[in-house]
């Protein structure tokens, strides 16, 4: 017994060196006897028997990448030169190779540098990967299956798998279906990101439609249901009612043929499952979840094992799949739909929680002031500063007006004002300058008093449009008289004669010489109406009224107006 677990603790020591020692032993002879040119040379006849050994071969130089701290100096000296040496044309995910060779031109056996040691890592893992695209070309799906995993468990960098990519296309091998097939799970897995990552590996998925397996239809649906996730949609119609992106103006047909399908199909038809999944998943995302989760149950696949490898690298992501298969555009719930927007919301995602929030208006219309938050904090990438900027103004007020079709807020419209002025700066267009006016007018007309002034000094100086002296001083009269301020600005005595006079700025916009005359007296002599009443008398004396000629000269030596 003593000498069963004295053989047991030796062999525990020791298992691993012994490992390390036969895949030091199987890659040199592999590299001395060429075996990978033995095996493209095989390929090339086209014997797809070879591949179980390539495929054991690449994963031996994984795990001797593993292993390579482990490895005696003179192995490794062995090892560096046969490397070196090698005349197998393999896919470089080496940058700067140079910058390595130049370290370790000599290697002396001692403590390997740190360079050595990432210069053999790199070499190792190329090779393997040279040898899984080789089996995948030539048609070997489960060498696909390895590879990703491989990256996915972070045994090999994702800089190689950026760099493979790219020696594909170059090469013209992304044109191979298989090659295809493994470039779109690449993007999938998020082993080579860029921003449209989800698109490109849906698209190369739809093109390798004739590979002979069931895989590829998984792997469709779920490209297009986490492309659809995440991607950036909503829409706003003519009408300046804001509506979440709807089905295409066909879709009522569409719709039809496919709840016949479905009556008449087998949904234990995993085929068929998978066809309604890509199909519903643009305009009705529960039910595409719904069919795909069936379609595995029914039958494993790895697009199902990707699936559910998303879900638990990222809890907050099983959420919102949660969500998103109990939620339903044609019959929305309000509490779903609010719990997604925020998923999105806390995600910084703020298209998408827009979109959900949208549906939930009119149970809660205070949502459109958070949608209008929202759209402060979108940069859409190709779109200038300025674009944005016009953009986010644009919906901001969109929601803004809609807010207003439930509650009166003299806020909200001045907010919209302030909207349309920043827009009309950024860009010259008559129309906003109008609707800035329109909405200044609308919050003064609600009897805001810092408003009412504002918009009397746009018509004063002719800010938004042409100079309007009667609507100034219409605007400068609510101001002094709507709800006075207890400190009331000097010139407000003249509305107070003025109004005194009943009708007299009517009878004087309709051309009555008198009221005129009345009007300018009683403005002129104060410098913030002298423009207001120097017009009105001007109007008068133009009529021929002989004192109103004389106000004018005795008030204009007597103030210097600058404005």
């Amino acid at each position: 017994m003593l000498k069963k677990i004295i053989l047991l603790l030796v062999l525990t020591v020791f298992s691993s060196s012994v490992f390390s020692f036969n895949n030091i032993n199987t890659v040199i002879e592999s590299l001395e006897n060429k075996t990978e040119k033995k095996y493209i040379n095989e390929l090339t006849q086209k014997d797809l028997t070879i591949i179980p050994s390539i495929k054991q071969l690449a994963s031996i130089y994984i795990d001797l990448a593993d292993e390579i701290q482990k490895i005696d100096c003179y192995q490794l000296q062995k090892l560096y030169k046969l490397l070196l040496n090698d005349e197998i044309n393999n896919i470089k995910t080496i940058i700067n190779e140079q910058s390595y060779l130049n370290d370790i031109e000599n290697i002396e056996c001692q403590a390997p540098s740190e360079n050595t040691i990432q210069y053999i890592t790199h070499k190792l893992h190329e090779k393997a990967i040279t040898l899984y695209t080789m089996a995948i070309i030539n048609g070997d799906l489960d060498s696909i299956s390895e590879l990703v995993k491989q990256g996915k468990v972070e045994r090999i960098p994702t800089s190689h798998f950026r760099n493979l990519i790219t020696y594909l296309e170059k090469h013209s091998l992304d044109t191979n279906h298989y090659a295809m097939f493994l470039m779109g799970q690449l993007y999938l897995n998020n082993l080579v990101y860029t921003d449209s990552r989800l698109e490109k590996a849906r698209k190369l998925f739809e093109q390798i439609m004739d590979i002979d397996s069931q895989e590829v239809l998984y792997f469709i649906a779920l490209a297009k249901i986490e492309e659809t996730i995440e991607k950036l949609y909503f829409s706003i119609d003519e009408n300046n009612h804001l509506t979440p992106s709807e089905q295409r103006s066909d879709s009522a047909n569409d719709d039809n043929i496919i709840e016949l399908i479905v009556k008449m199909a087998n949904l234990n038809d995993v085929p068929t499952l998978l066809y309604l999944s890509y199909y519903y998943s643009d305009t009705a995302i529960n039910q595409s979840l719904t069919y795909f989760n069936k379609a595995c149950i029914i039958t494993s696949s790895e697009a199902c094992i990707v699936y559910a490898d998303h879900l638990k690298q990222k809890p907050t992501q099983q959420e919102i799949y949660t969500l998103l298969q109990k939620f339903d555009k044609k019959n929305p719930d309000f509490n779903t739909a609010v719990a997604i927007g925020k998923w999105y919301e806390n995600e910084h995602k703020y298209i998408n929680a827009i979109n959900y929030y949208s549906y939930a208006t009119n149970k809660d219309p205070k949502l459109l002031l958070k949608m209008a938050e929202l759209y402060s904090k979108i940069y859409r990438y190709g779109y200038t500063y300025i674009e944005n900027n016009i953009m986010n103004y644009n919906r901001i007020n969109l929601c803004y007006i809609k807010y207003l079709s439930y509650f009166d807020d003299v806020d909200i419209k001045y907010a919209i004002y302030l909207n349309y002025q920043k827009i009309s700066q950024l860009r010259y267009d008559p129309e906003d300058e109008q609707n800035a006016l329109f909405w200044l007018e609308a919050s003064a007309t609600d009897g805001h008093k810092e408003r009412q002034y504002e918009i009397a000094e746009h018509y004063k100086w002719g800010r938004f449009s042409e100079k309007n002296y009667s609507k100034a001083a219409y605007w400068y009269n609510r101001y002094c008289t709507d709800n006075p301020i207890k400190e009331t600005p000097d010139y407000c005595q003249a509305f107070t004669k003025i109004n005194s006079i009943p009708h007299l700025q009517e009878n004087a916009d309709n051309g009555d010489m008198e009221a005129q005359y009345q009007m300018g007296t009683n403005l002129i002599k104060y410098t913030q109406l002298y423009k207001i009443g120097e017009n009105y008398l001007k109007k008068a004396k133009d009529q021929g009224h002989f004192d109103a000629g004389i106000e004018l000269m005795i008030y204009r030596p007597l103030i210097n107006f600058s404005g």
